[in-house]
């Protein structure tokens, strides 16, 4: 509901400055306005006029001020009736009559404004409800005083009682149709700010203004019936200009009217002035209504359309919610396809070293344990062999031929070298089986404190034939710069899974591009609480359009079948979900490609279990490049 000036009843407004300047400044207002409107009083009737500006005055200043500044209005009016009441009437008459009319046409403006603001939803121009409760008061509450101020002077003898409905007539038309015509500007102007209107609208605002008065002139000053042709210009400022514009070009028209009217020109000429400005009013008047039911419509149609932006704004924001939440549910769905197919790849590697550990191990350790045995056996009979040959120094003949054949000198010589052989291969298997359960981890599940270098080693073991059948011309320089780590806490298999994929795509990289002289190179070095390990070859940059995606599931830039592009996003979850690490690179031409693993010593943080993070995700731990 519209507001007026904060009600300081309770507070007695009369005790501030600024409520005395308003009382009289509305006094001063509404009576000189009230000395003009008698000008154009009827022949019969000196305080009768068809056009009565105080009346807006008086309502706009109620119904924006308050009711506190009904001392100003009635004092102005009261001194008003009371000078036009003594040129006919007796001074005690004069004073009564005076303070009659008073006493009714304040009333009938408390009464007015009183309903204004208890029916407006809004402002008077914000709807078209609202002005038709506005036309619907402002024809209606005015009746009050001349019924009532007309009563009293036909008992006092001031007009004949056969003049009552003439004079009521006038009186209503002219308190009535001037609420209707100027207090919508009053009101407005309230709102207006000089500081809101930009160079181009000020001139559009002259314009219209000289227009105005153009089409004014041509149309009031001639005798033809050309009135209605201030509409358009009245339209056009209810678009462009607001109600500030529209209304007060009202204004401006009603005065100009009037004015030619009184000077006896213009399409409303009648017998009478009294009748051609009763005309001229129920002209400006239908207008008038016809105006502000345009701006209400206009208004509506603005609150309409900014209702509907924001609704629509709601609406995007609605839709870019979901579409946030559907792609946190196809990550997630992408991390736990991730992790699905992860799991099962791990679960058959586990099987795969855990049968090979299981049947390479048994005939091992069977070889393994008993080549002592056979060790000592060979040395008990080549010693028996020796003594023999010590007690019969000449054989039988056919033994002579027999050893001849058998090279038993060379058996002597060559079969420890023989057993020493297989003792070498079976130390060689043993260890093989050793590096494949240090690689997977199968017995250390969880945190573990561990020494990275080990799992590198093993890693590399593992990678030891790619590394060392890159082509038919060269194999991989491996150059090592290996720092004084601590043992770290850390997922190991995982960890050990990360460093295989990095070789690998580093082993993939020189093998795609043909680099001549292949060479991969890892450094650890420890950075106060983290631990780093840098894994750089020397191939060609990181292509740009492949950098933003590279990190996300299932991107590859191999051939079908020879990748799935699941180790990047694996790596990245293990080192940042995982173990609240950082997963980086940096690639530049000719400088090769690095990429850096970085961890915490010590896991002093809560493990997340979902989330897979991108590089478009706000994670602290992006796999973006390496600042410098």
């Amino acid at each position: 509901m519209f507001r007026s000036r904060p009600n300081r009843d309770s507070l007695n407004p009369y005790s501030h400055p600024f409520t005395w300047v308003l009382l009289i400044v509305t006094g001063v207002a509404y009576y000189y306005a009230a000395h003009l409107s008698m000008g154009l009083a009827l022949p019969n009737s000196p305080h009768i006029t068809p056009i009565w500006i105080p009346a807006p005055i008086a309502w706009a200043t109620l119904y924006l001020g308050g009711n506190h500044l009904i001392p100003g209005i009635a004092i102005a009016n009261f001194v008003n009736n009371f000078f036009t009441f003594t040129q006919t009437q007796s001074l005690e008459k004069a004073v009564t009559l005076a303070a009659l009319q008073s006493l009714f046409s304040i009333g009938s403006t408390v009464i007015g404004t009183s309903l204004l603001r208890k029916c407006f939803v809004g402002r008077i121009l914000d709807r078209v409800r609202n002005v038709a409760v506005f036309a619907l008061i402002g024809l209606s509450i005015p009746a009050i005083t001349p019924t009532f101020s007309l009563i009293s002077m036909g008992i006092g003898q001031v007009i004949p009682w056969s003049a009552y409905g003439e004079i009521w007539k006038t009186w209503w038309i002219g308190d009535a149709l001037s609420v209707i015509i100027g207090m919508p500007m009053l009101v407005s102007l309230r709102r207006f700010r000089w500081s809101h209107l930009v160079w181009n609208r000020t001139w559009e605002i002259l314009v219209l203004m000289l227009g105005f008065g153009l089409l004014t002139g041509v149309t009031f000053l001639t005798d033809y019936p050309l009135q209605y042709l201030v509409l358009p210009g009245l339209l056009w400022a209810a678009i462009r200009l607001g109600d500030s514009g529209a209304t007060l070009g009202i204004v401006l028209v009603t005065l100009m009217t009037v004015l030619a009217t009184a000077m006896g020109r213009g399409p409303f000429l009648r017998s009478s002035l009294n009748d051609s400005l009763m005309l001229l009013q129920s002209f400006m008047a239908t207008i008038t209504l016809t105006t502000l039911l345009m701006l209400a419509m206009i208004s509506e149609k603005r609150k309409t359309q900014q209702d509907l932006a924001l609704v629509n704004e709601s609406l995007e924001m609605r839709v870019r919610d979901r579409t946030d939440a559907l792609e946190c549910i196809l990550l997630e769905l992408q991390q736990a396809q991730t992790q699905l197919v992860q799991t099962e790849k791990m679960s058959s590697l586990g099987q795969l070293v855990a049968g090979l550990a299981h049947e390479i191990n048994n005939p091992v350790s069977f070889i393994y344990g008993n080549l002592n045995h056979a060790q000592e056996y060979l040395r008990d009979l080549f010693t028996l062999v020796a003594a023999y040959q010590a007690q019969y120094p000449q054989p039988n003949p056919i033994l002579d031929d027999i050893i001849e054949d058998l090279e038993l000198d060379y058996i002597r010589e060559d079969f420890p070298k023989v057993l020493d052989s297989m003792q070498n291969g079976a130390d060689r298997i043993r260890q093989l089986i050793l590096t494949l359960r240090n690689f997977s981890r199968l017995d250390e599940g969880g945190l573990k404190q561990v020494n990275l270098h080990e799992g590198l080693e093993s890693t590399l073991f593992v990678l030891n034939y790619r590394l060392s059948q890159l082509n038919a011309s060269h194999s991989i320089e491996l150059l090592k710069s290996y720092g004084d780590l601590p043992e770290v806490e850390c997922y190991a298999d995982e960890l050990n899974q990360v460093f295989l994929h990095l070789l690998n795509n580093a082993i993939d990289s020189l093998e795609v591009n043909k680099v001549a002289r292949p060479l991969i190179r890892i450094t650890t070095q420890q950075l106060q609480d983290d631990v780093e390990v840098q894994i750089w070859n020397d191939g060609p940059p990181i292509a740009m359009e492949v950098r933003s995606k590279m990190f996300n599931p299932f991107f590859t830039t191999k051939p079908i079948g020879q990748g799935q592009g699941l180790g990047l996003p694996i790596s990245h979850r293990i080192i940042v979900d995982k173990h609240g690490g950082k997963l980086g690179y940096e690639s530049e031409q000719g400088q090769g490609t690095t990429f850096y693993l970085r961890i915490p010593l010590k896991q002093s943080w809560v493990t997340p279990t979902t989330a897979l993070v991108t590089p478009s995700s706000p994670s602290g731990g992006l796999p973006v490049e390496r600042p410098e």
